[in-house]
């Protein structure tokens, strides 16, 4: 990508989230400042059919399977798949299934937009919500499977869960979380074989190489205090987050990976 694309790019996101920002001030409680985000029930269906149809011939029974939820012409590339999951297979008294548990973020009403739920739905509702039909898909080791089911299995994987939502939040600081941070815990669980959260985040904070966000210095004054998705007060310096790349390089170099990242989508 040239400098002046990059520019552009970073330019357009900056005026998307400065958008975003005033309509905030507005309707923050009823959440519309967020584009629509939708795709239509059949993209989302076949979306989910092969995703499942690729985790289903690599033998993965659990993955880490992120959606594209942000549009590609205002979203710089480290964030495009900013909403992931873990992906279970499940083969019980009910038959073979497969559920997607993942943190999600409030859109208002029960849920404000500042803070997120823990949920558990099928891959084709979880599609529902990307911009596009587009996913990409971390398959752990088998060891690293069997390791992550039993954190989901257990109390850790909801008291891993800070329900303060914020889009670009601090994974080295408690104070807020977004769907990359939570399941980079989760990681940290399985592959300390621990639930004591200070452990977990010693580690974090000692080896974790998070993703470095550029924001315009109105887009930094202004994230914190006007729209709690875009909550700025766990920054200090440059903006740092949890976000696919980082925690699929994360998990590569530590070895818990069976293959590189996947990026799936519906046969055309």
């Amino acid at each position: 990508m040239t400098p002046r694309r990059r520019h552009g790019r970073l330019a357009a996101f900056s005026l998307s989230l400065a958008l975003a920002l005033a309509g905030g001030v507005r309707a923050h409680a009823a959440c519309l400042a967020l584009p629509e985000r939708h795709v239509s029930a059949p993209a989302a269906q076949a979306l989910a059919t092969a995703v499942e149809s690729v985790l289903a011939a690599k033998g993965a029974k659990v993955a880490i399977v992120f959606r594209l939820d942000l549009p590609r012409v205002t979203t710089p590339r480290e964030l495009l798949f900013s909403q992931g999951g873990l992906f279970v297979h499940v083969d019980d008294d009910a038959g073979p299934h497969d559920e997607i548990y993942a943190l999600q973020q409030g859109r208002g009403g029960k849920t404000p937009c500042e803070r997120s739920v823990l949920t558990q739905e099928t891959p084709d509702a979880f599609f529902a919500w990307a911009v596009e039909p587009r996913a990409s898909a971390l398959i752990p080791t088998t060891e690293m499977q069997a390791r992550l089911l039993a954190v989901l299995g257990s109390p850790a994987y909801a008291a891993l869960h800070n329900p303060d939502y914020s889009l670009m939040a601090n994974p080295f600081e408690r104070r807020h979380q977004n769907g990359a941070g939570f399941l980079l815990r989760l990681v940290e669980a399985a592959r300390l074989d621990t639930t004591d959260a200070d452990r977990i985040d010693a580690a974090i904070r000692r080896e974790f190489r998070p993703t470095e966000v550029k924001l315009n210095p109105l887009m930094r004054t202004l994230g914190g205090t006007v729209n709690g998705r875009m909550a700025l007060d766990d920054q200090h310096g440059a903006i740092q987050t949890a976000a696919f790349p980082s925690l699929a390089g994360y998990m590569a170099a530590k070895g818990l990976l069976a293959e590189p990242p996947l990026e799936l989508a519906p046969p055309r």
